[in-house]
Order: C-alpha cells, then structure tokens, then sequence
C-alpha cells in the first residue's frame, strides 16, 4: 500500500488551536505503544487525540481514525499545522475535530504520491494554501514531488530535473522522455526507470 499524507491547515481562535497542538505534541513525545497502552479501545493516535480533546468514545464508533501524527506547530500567522501519516485516505479525525472546536476553518491537502495509484485532494476551494497542479518526478533512482500555483511552473521544476529547456518544455517533452526511460530501463540500460508527471489536485 503507498504511503499516504494528510496536511491541516487549521485557522481559529488561539487558545483552541494551542490546546489542540500541545495535545498532539504530548502523543508525539510518547512512543505508540505508550500512546494507546492505557486505552481499551483502537482508535489509533487521531482517535485517542480526540478523545483527549474531549470526544465521546460513541462519536468515534465506527470511523476511520487510523492516521500517525508526523508534526503539529503553530505557524506566524496564529494558524495550526499539522501532518500526519494516514492510510489509504483521509480519514475522520478533521470531521469529529470540527464538531468539537465549531469555529475552526479546516482545510487538508492529501496526497498519495505512488505512480500506478495517486491521489491528490484538498478542500482548500481557492487553492490559496495548498496549490492546484503537483509535478512527481523519478530521476536516477531519486523522488522528487512539488506543488505549483500554475502548470507552468511545474513544467519548469521537472524540465531541471530531466534535462530539457526550462523555457520550451511541454507535455509532449515529458511523454517522450518517459517513453526513452522506459525503453532503456526495459533494454537494460539503466538499473532505474525514470518518470516525471503533473496531475490537477482534485477539489472536493
């Protein structure tokens, strides 16, 4: 199964978004074991989180709580960060947050990034914080992925890394390129098979 990625951006009043960050942060200072070794239940660390927060163990029946907690911070702008390592999509933690801080603004930015099975979403309707195209490159072995505002600029970030004119590269470059890596990898040319695309994050 890919390795899956959920990022919050979370806008609010600052007393709750401390509390929020502070309770995450003392999860992440305790080794998963610890987290849960009190609990009778399987929340994982967003459900037990949330409990901690104050939600009823009946809120959390029978959702999707199995997400790790990577960070949680406190940007300059009094806004909560936070990423956490989720399955094979978002899960529920955003939606049972939300009903026990009502006046939080919570956007997310989910990402998939495996090359058979991606997925890129997001929530954030004007892509102001997480922008719209996300380019996905394999170099020599190396992942390289980065989102743009516009797809210009993505085409520009993998014309660097594939060694084609940064002023002149288009959809047709990328596809023929990836076609020479296939080729070569296939003809035993290279121990590595290349590969570089942009996908539109999907706005639900």
């Amino acid at each position: 199964m890919p390795q899956s990625y959920t990022y919050y951006l979370i806008e609010g009043k600052i007393e709750d978004l401390k509390k929020i960050c502070s309770t995450i942060k003392s999860f992440l200072l305790m080794k998963e074991e610890s987290a849960n070794e009190n609990s009778d239940n399987d929340w994982g660390w967003e459900g037990n989180v949330l409990l901690a927060l104050g939600a009823r163990q009946n809120e959390l029946k029978f959702k999707n709580m199995q997400g790790s907690f990577v960070f949680s911070q406190i940007d300059d702008d009094n806004n909560l960060f936070i990423g956490a390592e989720e399955n094979y999509s978002v899960t529920e933690f955003k939606d049972v947050l939300k009903k026990l801080f009502p006046n939080l603004n919570i956007l997310y930015y989910f990402k998939r990034p495996d090359r058979y099975d991606y997925k890129y979403e997001t929530n954030d309707a004007k892509f102001e914080s997480f922008p719209p195209y996300v380019a996905f490159v394999e170099v020599k072995g190396y992942q390289y992925t980065c989102n743009f505002s516009t797809k210009k600029e993505a085409y520009r970030f993998i014309a660097k890394l594939i060694g084609v004119s940064t002023r002149k590269c288009s959809q047709k470059d990328i596809t023929n390129w990836n076609k020479k890596q296939e080729e070569d990898y296939e003809n035993n040319l290279t121990d590595f098979e290349g590969y570089a695309y942009i996908e539109r994050v999907e706005l639900v």
